[in-house]
């Protein structure tokens, strides 16, 4: 289910136990609560409407001086002003598109450009000003396949990614940063670092950490039916499987072991399979919970 049906259904009280626990796992889950909880609070002021009306003809009807008339019509062009700096500066309409866990949505953008949101992720706009600059901003992780022209810019609260025409991946969650590129040439942006990639080159920031990988370029083909880790920790693994099958892994082991391969987007044993057997774990399945443990 999508992420503002998940918040109208809970607005109107109307979500089942499955539901609910998809809507706490949304990011900005305590947000919600929160104001909603003000909402409930608030109480409009009472405003003697009548009585004000009343006030303001007998003002109206005075003779004014001329400083007062010099007064006002400087705050008409005050407000002129600030009525025009908004519309120009602030009436900039925001595009937002979004997913819940489990789910992946593939975004139109306006120029012909084409950006796969995977599981939890969110990427949003400004549509009139996209074509002198297309700019979005990203929270989690997508795929982009950009459409040529002028500079493309991916915001992150981690760094920039900055292409003319290409395709690439970029993951920002938390503390984790990369950006792999597929085809063409990305110019990545973090703190202090610019790099420029190539085919088959990944830019990486996990904790603090800052590295540079090279895979095989032969290979770097996109797809979302599988996902490609390169000397990643296991336990990033195990954060993936449970955003897009919406699934707990309990009793995490291994999580700093560092996992090369591909994990599926599309079956979970398959995923859990390519995960766990490098590192000789078992796991079982009940409900949506996963449960590891080491193989005797």
């Amino acid at each position: 289910m999508k992420k503002k049906d998940l918040i109208q259904k809970w607005l109107d009280n109307n979500l089942n136990e499955e539901e609910l626990e998809a809507f706490k796992n949304l990011d900005a889950y305590s947000s919600y609560v929160k104001i909603d909880s003000a909402a409930k609070q608030h109480k409009a002021p009472e405003y003697p409407l009548e009585a004000n009306y009343e006030r303001l003809k007998a003002i109206l009807q005075k003779p004014t001086p001329i400083y007062r008339t010099k007064i006002w019509w400087s705050a008409a062009v005050i407000a002129a002003l600030i009525f025009s700096i908004y519309f120009t500066q602030f009436y900039n309409p925001t595009k937002r598109f979004d997913t819940t866990v489990a789910e992946f949505e593939t975004v139109d953008l306006p120029d012909a450009s084409k950006a796969i949101l995977l599981p939890n992720s969110e990427i949003s706009y400004q549509t009139k000003s996209w074509n002198s600059k297309r700019s979005l901003t990203l929270r989690g992780e997508a795929f982009f396949d950009v459409a040529k022209g002028s500079s493309f810019t991916v915001n992150t609260h981690q760094g920039e990614v900055t292409v003319l025409g290409t395709q690439f991946t970029v993951t920002a969650r938390g503390t984790y940063f990369e950006v792999t590129c597929y085809e063409g040439s990305v110019k990545v942006i973090h703190q202090e670092n610019s790099q420029i990639l190539t085919p088959g080159k990944i830019f990486r920031a996990l904790d603090g950490t800052v590295t540079q990988l090279n895979t095989d370029s032969d290979s770097m083909v996109w797809n979302k039916e599988t996902t490609i880790f390169k000397s990643i920790p296991l336990g990033e693994v195990f954060k993936t499987i449970e955003r897009n099958y919406g699934v707990t892994v309990k009793n995490k082991m291994n999580e700093t072991a560092l996992f090369t391969g591909a994990v599926s987007t599309v079956n979970l044993k398959n995923a859990l399979n390519s995960a766990t057997m490098p590192f000789n774990i078992n796991y079982t399945i009940i409900d949506n919970v996963v449960t590891l443990k080491k193989n005797d």
